[in-house]
């Protein structure tokens, strides 16, 4: 394959993510993953042990295993860097999100009402509980409602029904196109008939989320949230000293690297190799086009990530690793597997107040500069202090890798039955150690017939939200 074809390879692969996990229907849908604050990340090497995870917190959960638990919570506890590669900030999430929110103040200017403080307080109240921390012994307040447990729980599954459309839509594409390019008059005919007979039973599970999503206490989740955006400038004081209780000293938990913050995944049972429900097939090959009218909103581009190859290889040698890359030299690739999308839940988080004008810091220069973020997604955002945050995770299983592999592939494939080594082609890891899990334990492939087949689970993409431009204003114009 050429470069070009290469990096086209990817950017379809790019797009059919995004289009999946940012879908709503024509008629309109809700769906908190919005294509103008979206951004997916493409990693390499990040396999997982699922059996590393299986005991891990969750509300549901209390009496968790603390080392799956911590694994969890530092995995996710990144900020995100303003790039197509995975490559986060060195700091934790929750210690520069500490740091933040303990230098915000209310401004003296603000002169909330009581009605607003009073609706506010009861709409967190609704949406939050005090749980004791299993780890600490500590109560801590931001812990999440039953209602509202169950109201992001149905959340996640209206977004897997859009994400199990888009998959099987995409699905029906290609069989067209295959069709046409064999000039094959009948299996087109049957892939229509396939996907309108199929297209019925998905709209039907997109209608029921829908319904889930507003039935029984849903609506006053909703209301809540409503309630707390509404009036978060009002109760500007008392979700500040909410925020910082959350983030206090005696919240963390002693990690064997850094201190972590109780944090769970939605599904929480998405490392179940079991758990097909969590899953949609993705079928990906060098024939497919890239579409001009990209429904992304940046315009990033693969461009020196991946200039040098879409192979990968990661070899240790003296206790470091030097990394290569190279180009597949088979002329046609098609990648089968099943994809799902897990939701990070953070208790302690309240991005509203990145919202709210009603609080100074110094974070905002002399000049006007808004050092947490800028709110957009460009280069300009690259080095603020927050520019955005991972919300979701892209794991991947079942991956198949077929191809007219020449013999230079397959030397590259060779090295990764070696523990020292790891072997990636584009986002998908095909061998080495666990990242996530027993690193002394090494994942197997199988390489018979022209397909690469890659056991286990991996995480293919990080999915962020940028965060909204913060601090709206600067101290001196709020306390005039």
């Amino acid at each position: 394959m050429t470069p070009e074809q290469e990096k086209q390879l990817l950017q379809a692969l790019y797009d059919r993510l995004f289009d999946a996990i940012t879908y709503v229907p024509q008629g309109g849908g809700v769906n908190p993953f919005t294509k103008n604050e979206t951004f997916i990340h493409f990693t390499k090497n990040e396999t997982l042990q699922p059996s590393a995870f299986a005991d891990a917190w969750n509300p549901t959960n209390p009496n968790a295993d603390l080392g799956a638990s911590e694994l969890f919570a530092t995995m996710v506890d990144k900020v995100a860097p303003l790039s197509l590669e995975w490559a986060p900030k060195d700091q934790p999430l929750a210690l520069v999100y500490k740091s933040i929110v303990d230098g915000m103040n209310e401004a003296k200017s603000a002169r909330p009402s009581q009605a607003s403080i009073d609706a506010y307080n009861k709409a967190k109240a609704y949406l939050q509980k005090s749980e004791k921390n299993p780890f600490t012994g500590e109560m801590t307040a931001g812990g999440l409602s039953d209602e509202y447990q169950a109201y992001l729980k149905n959340l996640q599954a209206l977004t897997e029904a859009y994400s199990d459309y888009t998959s099987r839509y995409n699905t029906f594409v290609d069989e067209v196109v295959d069709a046409e390019a064999a000039n094959d008059a009948n299996a087109k005919k049957r892939a229509q008939r396939e996907w309108v007979a199929d297209e019925k039973g998905l709209r039907r599970e997109i209608s029921n989320a829908q319904a889930n999503l507003t039935a029984g206490n849903s609506k006053w989740v909703q209301m809540a949230l409503d309630t707390m955006n509404t009036t978060i400038n009002d109760a500007i004081a008392r979700a500040l000293e909410s925020a910082k209780a959350q983030v206090a000293d005696d919240q963390f938990n002693a990690g064997t690297q850094n201190k972590w913050l109780l944090t769970y995944a939605n599904p929480t049972n998405w490392y179940d190799p079991s758990a097909t429900e969590n899953f949609s097939e993705l079928t990906i090959s060098s024939k497919n086009k890239v579409d001009d009218k990209s429904t992304t909103s940046h315009a990033y581009t693969f461009g020196a990530s991946f200039n040098a190859g879409l192979w990968g290889v990661s070899a240790k040698s003296q206790g470091e690793f030097s990394n290569t890359q190279h180009h597949m030299k088979a002329d046609e690739v098609s990648i089968r597997c099943k994809i799902a999308k897990v939701s990070i839940v953070r208790p302690w988080f309240d991005e509203t107040l990145f919202r709210s004008d009603n609080w100074f810091t110094n974070l905002r220069g002399e000049d006007e500069t808004l050092y947490i973020s800028n709110g957009k997604l460009d280069s300009t955002n690259a080095d603020s202090i927050l520019p955005m945050y991972p919300v979701a995770f892209i794991v991947a299983r079942d991956i198949e890798i077929t191809a007219n592999f020449t013999k230079e592939d397959l030397e590259i494939i060779k090295q990764s039955a070696s523990a020292e080594t790891k072997v990636s082609y584009g986002p998908f890891s095909i061998g080495g150690s666990y990242k996530y899990g027993n690193e002394k334990e090494h994942s197997e492939l199988e390489v018979s017939d022209g397909k690469l087949r890659v056991p286990g689970m991996q995480i293919i993409g990080w999915v962020s939200r940028v965060m909204p431009p913060s601090p709206k204003r600067s101290r001196k114009v709020l306390d005039t």
